[in-house]
């Protein structure tokens, strides 16, 4: 990249694969980053950058360690004073401050004559904190505690401050960087066994891991392939799924004896149960019925969860898995998991970052976390056009799930 400063131009060297935008080398310097910026190599040697809480360059050093230079700073950046010989264009907050006094952070300038951007934000951050309706105020007056390096949102540590502090914005970016986890790229063993933070279930229902047993002992939930134990077969997890919901009612009900009545059935095979079988087997069970959809978009898929849910139905949703980890994928083995919520309703109305959903896997017989899109890419069977929810509900007036531990 180039910039021009009074008829002279300086040619930039950018690393653009990291998290944030930042500069290699300018013609005359070159910089040194490990997880932040180290130091940098002037034409007279190596000069050590060292930062303040915010990532101000206060004392730049010399190879011996000697201080070269010792600057302080206002709250907004303009600086105070100034000790020493040394130069170097990265000051307040570790940014670039060019010769008009304006500071580059990426998405815009921050000015330190007028303490503020000046560039509005494209967005307002947060509608019910009023602060952010100043779409030039910089980190919301409070550059004490905040910075901004991307120019979009504070900080990544100040984030986690404010989310726990009820900040929707901050909130929302957390959730979209817990989302990404989710992906290729940036898979983290697990991710899928933690609650995302901040989403509220409603509506809900409670679903109990299946009982299943192992020469007459339980399998802890949590076990991978728990679903074999069902049966000594590689399928079963229609079955594992009936189970958990079935033992709402019957506690001390196995899924090995689902499986057991199921097999009994004509047309049925309990290892690998279509829809019409997963129907066939909680019909054969006195109380209870069942009915499947077949949603043709993503919108009408949450909207038949949301009423099943909000019905204290139990949906059992028809997905692809990866055989060795469990884990919901967009191509691979059929299987079926029990939904027992999904985010309340004016959360999932705020955007994708906090439209989540709540299963019992029966692959491991224990509650995971998805992000909606990604566990809509994943919901098909047969053909990707061929999306199968089971609807299965107690019948009776007597229906005690309202008053069980969510």
């Amino acid at each position: 990249m180039r910039q021009t400063v009074a008829g002279t131009p300086t040619n930039h060297t950018l690393d653009l694969a990291s998290g944030l935008t930042q500069v290699l080398a300018d013609g005359t310097n070159a910089y040194l980053y490990g997880t932040g910026r180290i130091g940098q190599e002037q034409p007279g040697g190596w000069q050590y950058q060292v930062p303040d809480a915010l990532g101000s360059v206060r004392q730049p050093a010399d190879t011996s360690g000697a201080a070269t230079l010792m600057q302080s700073y206002a709250p907004f950046g303009s600086t105070l004073s100034t000790v020493g010989s040394a130069s170097t264009a990265f000051t307040f907050v570790g940014e670039q401050v060019d010769p008009t006094a304006l500071i580059y952070l990426r998405a815009r300038y921050l000015s330190l004559y007028l303490n503020q951007w000046i560039q509005p934000d494209p967005i307002v951050s947060d509608p019910y904190f009023p602060a952010d309706w100043n779409r030039y105020a910089y980190v919301r007056n409070n550059p004490i505690n905040h910075t901004d390096p991307s120019g979009a949102r504070v900080d990544d540590e100040s984030c986690q401050v404010l989310a726990r502090q009820g900040d929707m914005a901050c909130q929302g970016y957390l959730l979209e960087e817990r989302a990404e986890w989710y992906e290729p790229e940036h898979l983290r063993s697990g991710t899928e066994k933690s609650p995302p933070p901040f989403v509220s279930w409603n509506p809900s229902v409670w679903v109990p891991p299946a009982l299943v047993l192992d020469a007459g002992r339980s399998v802890p939930p949590g076990t991978n392939f728990s679903q074999e134990y069902i049966c000594g077969c590689p399928g079963a997890c229609g079955i594992g799924a009936l189970a958990a919901i079935f033992r709402t009612r019957s506690p001390n009900l196995s899924a090995n004896d689902v499986f057991t009545n199921a097999d009994a059935l004509e047309g049925v095979d309990p290892n690998v149960t279509n829809w019409w079988e997963l129907e066939q087997i909680v019909e054969d069970r006195p109380g209870w019925n069942a009915v499947t959809r077949r949603p043709g978009t993503a919108e009408s898929a949450h909207q038949f969860l949301r009423s099943a849910l909000s019905g204290k139905r139990y949906p059992v949703a028809g997905v692809q898995i990866n055989g060795s980890t469990g884990r919901i994928v967009d191509i691979g083995a059929g299987h079926w998991v029990v939904v027992s919520a999904v985010s309340r309703e004016d959360q999932w109305a705020r955007g994708e970052e906090w439209r989540w959903l709540r299963i019992m896997n029966p692959f491991d017989n224990e509650n995971e976390y998805y992000p909606w899109g990604y566990f809509w890419s994943g919901m098909w069977l047969e053909t990707l056009s061929t999306h199968r929810i089971v609807e299965v509900w107690w019948q009776r007036e007597d229906f005690p799930n309202a008053n069980l531990p969510e």
